[in-house]
């Protein structure tokens, strides 16, 4: 149960926790026993040699809230299989992370506890978060960690949800207890590979795990430090200004067994775009970020050329999309409350990244491309770069499965419904709805 297990506890219908669940701590303190928790009061069960009126009767326990939490994982499980294909797995540390990020918050404090874990089951919003990791690879991710190794990611808050990230890995076997009389109620900690994880704002901030305080149960979780007891180490940042940039680090204490440990990473309210494979996919038919949502600070170099110019650091950030029509077009947008960047650099790659289909570098604070000869249902990839590292900023992107007309075009002519321009004059967005212009933001 230690090392990869999920420890249910169990709730009624109204989210009350029974009488007859399993509290912790364990004896080493860790921070979340029972993991999570699930409706094990009044289920109505399969009975055993039942027939007819028989066949199903009325349980309570948690050994009702256990198949439910079993079922659950079976059909996530599926759910991934069905996305990513059959011969794809998740790991079990994958499985605990996806269900500990997504639960619901119980008890009186944020944070894990020692009656509910980390908090209600939401089968619903893993599912939702296993779909969102088709689109964005920070949603759920599986990384090696080597002996000495720091890694980090820099991630964008979209300003969706509150922000939160939770890691987890399945600890090497620790050394079995050689008294016999400290089986039970050893208060030795287990935990073999110490993985370290935090979150740093970029003003500075760093966030740290949630834990418990073993000696003081009763107490609410703290975030103040770093913690050397779990080996699923989750964090609450909340609710952060869209386009902010944080860094994600994950480390380790000591020396890791077998010189390496892989770990999961699930977050919520976060995108990583910085590498082609880390692409955020969107829908090219009147698409719309938020503004300024998007940033070229987190770009590192990637070593793409370009046709529109060869000076520019080539740090780009990537998005894909799947054509829907022939026609395509894509705008940048970064002035005024559109963003920060300055002359931003915008790129149309096909589906392997290595052939360069348009460029486009702005002159001030806009860059766009139209193209008219994509084939329906191929994945494209669009860059967006900084000419100057020292322009480096935010930035809002476009698209549609249409022309873009000229900016400040007042032409209706055969336009479609639609058609996108960009508005200097007024700084905005706009699309034409058959009789008018019609400001998207």
């Amino acid at each position: 149960m230690r090392h990869g297990g999920v420890g249910t506890g169990a709730i009624d219908r109204d989210g009350n926790t029974a009488s007859f669940s399993s509290r912790g701590p364990s004896p080493d303190g860790h921070s979340a026993k029972p993991d999570i928790t699930s409706q094990g009061v009044a289920v109505v069960s399969a009975a055993s040699g039942g027939t007819g009126e028989t066949a199903y009767r009325v349980y309570s326990g948690t050994s009702m809230s256990a198949p439910t939490v079993t079922g659950s994982i079976a059909l996530l499980s599926q759910h991934y299989k069905n996305l990513f294909g059959n011969s794809n797995d998740m790991s079990s540390a994958t499985i605990k992370a996806i269900l500990i990020n997504t639960a619901d918050e119980a008890g009186n404090n944020p944070g894990p506890d020692y009656i509910h874990g980390w908090g209600l089951m939401n089968t619903a919003s893993a599912a939702q978060k296993i779909t969102e990791s088709n689109t964005n690879a920070l949603a759920v991710k599986e990384e090696l960690l080597l002996n000495g190794q720091t890694y980090t990611i820099q991630a964008i808050v979209t300003g969706t949800e509150p922000v939160k990230a939770t890691v987890a890995w399945t600890d090497p076997a620790g050394t079995p207890v050689s008294d016999f009389s400290m089986l039970v109620d050893n208060p030795q900690k287990m935990l073999v590979n110490d993985i370290d994880f935090k979150i740093t704002n970029a003003n500075g901030t760093e966030y740290f795990p949630w834990q418990l305080d073993v000696n003081n149960p009763a107490n609410a979780a703290t975030n103040s430090a770093k913690n050397d007891i779990d080996n699923v180490e989750g964090i609450s940042v909340g609710a952060l200004p869209v386009g902010t940039v944080v860094t994600l680090t994950v480390n380790h204490a000591g020396t890791l067994t077998d010189n390496q440990q892989w770990f999961s990473l699930v977050t919520s309210g976060l995108i990583t775009n910085d590498s082609f494979a880390d692409a955020y996919e969107f829908i090219p038919s009147e698409y719309r970020s938020a503004l300024a949502e998007y940033t070229t600070t987190i770009g590192t170099p990637d070593g793409n050329n370009y046709s529109c110019t060869m000076n520019t650091p080539k740090n780009n950030v990537w998005f894909k999309f799947t054509a829907l029509s022939a026609d395509q077009s894509i705008f940048v947008v970064s002035d005024g409350a559109y963003g920060t960047l300055q002359k931003p650099v915008l790129s149309l790659w096909n589906s392997t990244g290595a052939t360069q289909l348009a460029c486009h570098q702005g002159a001030t604070n806009k860059a766009y491309l139209n193209v008219d000869n994509l084939t329906v249902g191929e994945t494209y990839y669009v860059s967006v770069d900084n000419t100057n590292t020292s322009e480096a900023g935010t930035f809002s992107l476009f698209a549609d499965a249409s022309e873009v007309q000229p900016e400040d075009s007042t032409s209706s002519g055969t336009l479609q419904p639609g058609t996108m321009r960009y508005n200097s004059l007024l700084s905005k967005f706009q699309g034409w709805n058959g009789t008018q212009w019609v400001d998207f933001n």
